[in-house]
């Protein structure tokens, strides 16, 4: 027990040496805000302008506490002075915790009443740090430090003794004035159906519409062509909702015309970064580029890909269901700015550095356990839209990036580039997705990569902004408007519908194909085994998609290879069995014979054979 006691005496003794620290400006933190989330992580107002019966939010905030003492207490005091230097508002908040903190903060809503006069108010913010240290360490020794009950009192002094901080803050009551804020609405992601149009076929302009505020209101936006407006459209938005809103070009005579979006309403900002909004914080920060050895790091401050389902620091949305975002239809905002951010830096990386192949995509271990849900299904929804040719190699720590292209790394902090020297030597490229709001890892990454070879430092790249879809909004875009404009057909979703088929059962072969040139018609074929067994003419307009059904009716055992002329689209299915007539009638088509090249018997026959041991193997499941 003598020991016991000898220790808690030295511990005593050590606290109560330490000195109680006296409270600095810079330890007091006083903000007009909107939103707050925790200590330092709040967004402020606009403005500092309020009508009667607005209401003002005050933020108070004190960092930098002796938190080894274990208790808190601290004394707001706000005074409110009207133009006349009357006090028309008073307030104390008294904050008492047990504990071992280094900050505290409040939240004082002050009402601005229906009779406060207009002009100019000054806010008093007084800290008093009340806490009596001397008293707290001694309430400790009343407890058995060592059990599990241990505990204290919150002790405190008056304010008149009390060590303080005063700041001091202005707003204006305005019985006129305009509370609303200036980025109210955002617009972006502007996309055109087509940059080349031939005469007299109207073109269409999508633009993207966000109400970046609690309450709702509408916006006048238009369509001007050749300086001209040819369309406006008043656009009615709930609290925080986003639109998608189409503009028809009408049809232009030959040569060059100047088409831009125009807004009529001055409550509005363009954002040439496709943004993530999960109210009420926005992220559209810009994409910022920074050369590295023979790589590249590409920093994104706007948590594009957890952000994508709507997960931010203050919307903890369970990964797993959230993913079923990427199947539904319609347009989904942060899903299709995510999709075109992802998109471009895709593109930019083939360009400047991938050059050729398949893009070898994984995320960085240690990243966010989310994104190992999310990003395969955001990879996915990028192929979908784009046909990006993108493989998804999983997670990788920096010992395995040999065969890795593209790394994301997706979190709140900045990974050691140290480690990464051999990837960004093999010409590799580190997305760096910051999922945190109030943190700008700009700054960490510039101190890392320092002293690094190479390093060009982050900055802002137009390429990247158009490397695939061009974000810029409000500038003019040039659309070229030509007599005769060629048809151009796509081919897609080639199908047969069995894998495996009986001999002399037809089975069902049908792809689209869709005109995204001038009107006109083409030729399409298809081959199986390099014979061709559909041959027909087509005749689309512009835009026009058709769908193409036909039927093929096996003769003899063996592997059938169907392909469109002309593409890559393949598609191989098997069948099995004798010929057979059946009662319909349907006779087999005869078996296209493959042409005979030199030297390729082995290769022939070997492939025989793969089919052979396949059927062999399905009869015998059967």
């Amino acid at each position: 027990m003598a020991k016991v006691s000898i220790v808690m005496m030295l511990a005593l003794i050590a606290l109560i040496a330490i000195p109680a620290s006296a409270l600095t400006p810079t330890d007091f933190d006083v903000k007009i805000v909107t939103f707050v989330h925790d200590y330092d992580k709040y967004l402020t107002r606009w403005n500092n302008v309020f009508k009667q019966g607005d209401t003002l939010k005050l933020y108070l905030g004190v960092g930098n506490l002796d938190k080894d003492v274990g208790a808190v207490a601290i004394d707001f005091v706000i005074y409110v002075k009207d133009p006349n230097d009357y006090i028309v508002y008073k307030k104390v908040v008294e904050v008492r915790k047990l504990g071992y903190f280094d900050h505290v903060y409040e939240i004082v809503e002050i009402p601005i009443k229906d009779g406060w006069l207009d002009g100019k108010y000054t806010i008093e913010a007084y800290a008093f740090d009340v806490l009596n240290y001397t008293a707290v360490l001694k309430s400790y020794t009343k407890y058995d430090v060592f059990s599990a009950t241990g505990g204290g009192e919150v002790k405190t002094i008056s304010r008149k003794n009390a060590p303080y901080v005063k700041k001091e803050l202005t707003f204006y009551v305005n019985s006129n004035a305009d509370t609303v804020p200036p980025n109210r609405f955002v617009v972006f992601d502007s996309q055109f159906e087509s940059r080349m149009l031939p005469v007299n076929v109207p073109n269409k302009l999508e633009v993207s519409v966000l109400n970046n505020y609690d309450r709702e209101g509408n916006v006048k936006i238009g369509l001007k062509v050749d300086g001209q407006i040819k369309e406006t459209k008043v656009v009615e938005l709930k609290g925080y909702e986003v639109k998608r809103v189409e503009f028809t070009v009408p049809p232009l005579s030959k040569g060059t015309h100047k088409i831009e979006i125009v807004v009529l309403d001055r409550h509005v900002k363009f954002d040439n970064t496709p943004p993530v909004f999960i109210k009420p914080l926005l992220y559209d920060k810009r994409i910022l580029l920074g050369k590295i050895y023979d790589g590249c790091i590409v920093y994104t401050p706007n948590n594009y890909v957890l952000g994508s389902v709507g997960i931010s620091e203050i919307n903890d949305v369970d990964a797993e269901s959230a993913v079923s975002i990427f199947n539904k239809s319609g347009y989904i905002m942060n899903r299709e700015s995510a999709e075109r951010v992802l998109t471009n830096i895709f593109a930019y990386a083939y360009v400047n550095y991938i050059k050729v192949g398949t893009i070898s995509v994984a995320l960085l271990k240690g990243s966010d356990e989310r994104a190992e849900i999310i990003l395969p299904k955001l990879l996915e929804y990028v192929k979908k839209k784009t046909k990006a040719p993108i493989r998804y190699l999983g997670v990788r720590d920096c010992y395995h990036l040999g065969d890795v292209d593209i790394l994301i790394y997706v979190g709140n902090s900045v990974p050691r580039l140290s480690m990464l020297k051999y990837f960004f030597k093999n010409h590799g490229v580190l997305v760096i997705d910051n999922t945190e709001y109030w943190k700008d890892l700009a700054n960490s990454i510039e101190n890392q990569a320092y002293f690094m070879k190479n390093w060009s430092r982050l900055s802002y790249s137009d390429e990247l902004y158009k490397s695939y879809y061009d974000f810029n909004v409000n500038k003019v875009v040039t659309i070229t408007v030509k007599e005769q404009v060629p048809p151009k057909f796509v081919y897609s979703d080639l199908n047969v519908d069995k894998f495996i088929a009986d001999v002399g059962t037809p089975v069902t072969i049908s792809f689209k194909v869709k005109n995204i040139g001038g009107a006109g018609k083409e030729k399409v074929e298809v081959k199986i085994n390099d014979q061709v067994v559909f041959s027909k003419e087509i005749e689309l307009k512009t835009g026009e998609e058709k769908t193409i059904t036909f039927k093929y009716t096996p003769a003899d055992e063996g592997s059938y290879k169907v392909q469109i002329v002309g593409t890559e689209l393949v598609k191989i299915f098997f069948a099995k069995g004798k010929a057979k007539v059946s009662a319909e009638g349907v006779k087999p088509t005869p078996t296209p014979a493959k042409e005979k090249k030199k030297g390729a018997g082995l290769v022939v026959g070997s492939a025989a054979l793969l089919a052979v041991l396949v059927i062999i193997r399905m009869l015998m499941r059967e």
